[in-house]
């Protein structure tokens, strides 16, 4: 199924996440932090959605997050980059802008 809120529950869960996506109140007490980063996708990966402590990104504009940071991103890194992106029902026109920039 989609990245999304409904169907990542327990990643939206673990990164501190109400079901609506707005950030739910710090833990009380010493609870352990939330973690910096979390991610899922779909399977054949054309669908991710990224969530930090406390907020995500959609699926849509997560490909373009991505690529405006491959640099950060082992995998893209260690191979000189992304060798290209393609628009495409899932993506929004962030990518666009990505591309552009």
């Amino acid at each position: 199924p989609d990245p999304n809120l409904t169907y990542a529950h327990e990643l939206v869960a673990k990164m501190g996440l109400r079901p609506d996506g707005s950030a739910a109140p710090p833990p009380a007490g010493d609870a352990p932090a939330l973690p910096t980063l979390g991610a899922a996708n779909d399977g054949d990966g054309d669908r991710n959605m990224i969530a930090g402590a406390g907020f995500f990104v959609t699926p849509s504009d997560s490909m373009a997050l991505i690529l405006d940071n491959w640099e950060a991103i082992p995998h893209f890194a260690n191979r000189g980059g992304p060798k290209g992106a393609a628009r495409s029902m899932p993506s929004s026109a962030a990518l666009d802008a990505v591309a552009t920039a």
